[in-house]
């Protein structure tokens, strides 16, 4: 639990630096995250654990594209 933490506050630096360089650029970061989704056991956490990161994955790719 302890390194889970860890990567939990890792994360949050993450999107605060974001939000922050967002800010900077004159746009307005969402305050409202997406809706948490839950598996209903340990195989169904990891599973989706793994779905989110891989879409944050494609969605900062293509943010650096585009710049």
């Amino acid at each position: 639990s302890g390194r889970m933490k860890e990567i939990a506050v890792e994360e949050m630096k993450h999107a605060e630096a974001i939000a922050e360089r967002l800010w900077y650029l004159g746009g307005t970061p969402t305050t409202v995250p997406d809706p948490i989704k839950v598996g209903s056991n340990l195989r169904e956490m990891i599973e989706q654990d793994v779905r989110d990161e891989e879409e944050h994955h494609d969605f900062f790719k293509t943010v650096l594209e585009g710049l």
